[in-house]
């Protein structure tokens, strides 16, 4: 089981890896992230953290090695309400 745990900046920042009991096994902090949002798994085998600050996903094996990034450009939208 992967885990994304943080979110808010100065709080937890890591991936952490538990067995089907729930046993620890490992964690990892992401390079250059402060909050980890959100991971998932892909069919492909790696795990894919998502780093909103940076604008990119970041690609990991399973045991936490870096592979590369993922530009994802986004503009930030919000909507102001009126009445």
């Amino acid at each position: 089981m992967f885990v994304s745990d943080g979110e808010g900046a100065g709080g937890n920042r890591r991936v952490a890896v538990m067995d089907r009991t729930g046993r620890f096994l490992r964690q990892w902090q992401p390079e250059g992230m402060e909050t980890v949002h959100c991971l998932t798994i892909a069919n492909d085998g790696f795990v894919y953290v998502c780093n909103r600050q940076q604008s990119r996903i970041q690609v990991y094996d399973k045991m936490g090695r870096f592979v590369k990034n993922v530009e994802v450009p986004w503009n930030p939208y919000s909507t102001r309400l009126t009445g």
